[in-house]
């Protein structure tokens, strides 16, 4: 075969993959083709002639819930959300109901064919005092696998959701959080029943991070662990933590100090992790601010957290 000839078959290939792709995914019932699916994002989104071919050619896609959603009732047109632990009620927003309203609310965005994106750092540490019956926090990583079981059983057509958890890498549960995925057993207990450790399968994880840890790196200086004292103002802590340090700090919330560990070891080991299973991942939290549009706009919508698409 000469060279022409497998340059036509790689094409044909390909063609053949696409349209094997738009077929199953992207088309609804009645259709079988490209061109039947711009028929109906010209009826849906009421598009112009010259928009209407400007997709048809290929030469702009849109996202793909705009093109497996648009025509279909409660299915989302938007790929991907932000959805944040908060409280109500001036309670804190680690609370036992904040903490599952949130579950919640990404089982119904995930059944809509959403992905969610959520943060756990206002979690409080393992250990810390709690107001119930268990007496101490068992942690903000602990709550992982209750979240992935959503990702699992809220499935999208014969794909799990897309879920990705992000945790502040100044965060005192930073440590288990590296490791929750690649070694669970350094994390979690093993389940006495299964023997088996729990499962976060359905879920990216990455740490959130300031400039400040590579400055602490490249100076080869120690890395705090801190987080709210929560017994020095309650109905501060109430009030104003939602795992956003800058905030509290702004509003002159205290910082405990939780432990510290060389900086230069703790990128080691979340280099480690990541060679191991891909996770963590990590959100330059000082890029993404000040590189946003949304920033230039309004500080207070700059971004806090990403979605699955954006990791």
């Amino acid at each position: 075969m000469n060279l022409k000839n497998q340059i036509n078959k790689s094409i044909e290939e390909h063609n053949n993959f696409i349209d094997m792709v738009i077929k199953n995914k992207y088309c609804h019932e009645g259709e079988s083709c490209w061109e039947d699916i711009v028929d109906r994002l010209g009826k849906v989104l009421d598009l112009t002639y010259d928009e209407k071919e400007c997709i048809l050619n290929k030469r702009f896609i849109p996202g793909g819930s705009i093109l497996s959603g648009a025509g279909k009732d409660n299915i989302s047109m938007s790929n991907c959300y932000g959805i944040p632990i908060k409280s109500s009620n001036n309670e804190p927003c680690d609370s036992i109901d904040a903490i599952f309203d949130t579950q919640k609310n990404i089982a119904n965005v995930s059944k809509a064919r959403g992905g969610c994106g959520f943060i756990l750092t206002a979690l409080r540490p393992k250990n810390e005092k709690v107001n119930n019956a268990a007496k101490t926090s068992t942690g903000a990583v602990s709550f992982l696998p209750s979240f992935s079981e959503v990702g699992k059983v809220v499935g999208q057509g014969h794909r799990r959701s897309a879920l990705i958890s992000l945790l502040d890498i100044r965060h005192p549960d930073t440590l288990d959080f590296i490791w929750c995925k690649s070694k669970p057993e350094k994390v979690f207990q093993k389940d006495i029943f299964t023997e088996h450790y729990p499962d976060i399968s359905s879920i990216n994880i990455s740490l959130i991070i300031p400039d400040e840890f590579y400055n602490v790196v490249e100076n080869d200086e120690d890395w705090i662990f801190k987080f709210p004292d929560i017994e020095y103002d309650k109905e501060k802590y109430n009030k104003y933590w939602h795992g956003d340090y800058e905030d509290w700090e702004k509003n002159n919330g205290e910082l405990k100090e939780y432990g510290r560990i060389n900086a230069r070891e703790l990128l080691k080991e979340i280099s480690e992790s990541a060679w191991y299973s891909g996770d963590p991942g990590q959100y330059l939290i000082t890029n993404a601010q000040e590189n946003c549009y949304s920033t230039y706009i309004d500080d207070k919508i700059k971004p806090r957290l990403t979605n699955p698409c954006g990791r």
